[in-house]
């Protein structure tokens, strides 16, 4: 226990600022993740504008538009393709969370 103590106190700078970061990290992901959501309600609401006639149109068009708006720190992990399985994933869970909705209403 001694040990650990004083590891700690000789790194407790880095250990705080390895915190920090992972803190924003996860922070701006959920950011990234909102973004994602809004450019998805954003193409449904704009389809006819932005002639998006298709789902497959409409998730193309928020994949190209939401990928640009990455962090730079984020591209780094995630390719154009994983982006496309992230932007279903939000759009899953919102058609989910859109459900529940309905059920709660229905009830």
């Amino acid at each position: 226990m001694n040990t650990f103590l004083k590891l700690v106190s000789d790194y407790w700078g880095l250990i705080i600022v390895a915190t920090a970061m992972m803190g924003y990290l996860v922070y701006d992901y959920e950011a990234t993740k909102k973004k994602i959501a809004s450019l998805i309600f954003i193409a449904e609401e704009r389809s006819r504008e932005l002639a998006l006639h298709t789902g497959q149109q409409k998730f193309n068009w928020v994949v190209q538009n939401g990928y640009k708006f990455l962090p730079a720190w984020l591209k780094f992990f995630i390719t154009e393709e994983a982006f496309k399985i992230l932007v279903q994933n939000i759009f899953d869970s919102i058609v989910k969370w859109a459900e529940a909705q309905k059920l709660r209403e229905n009830d």
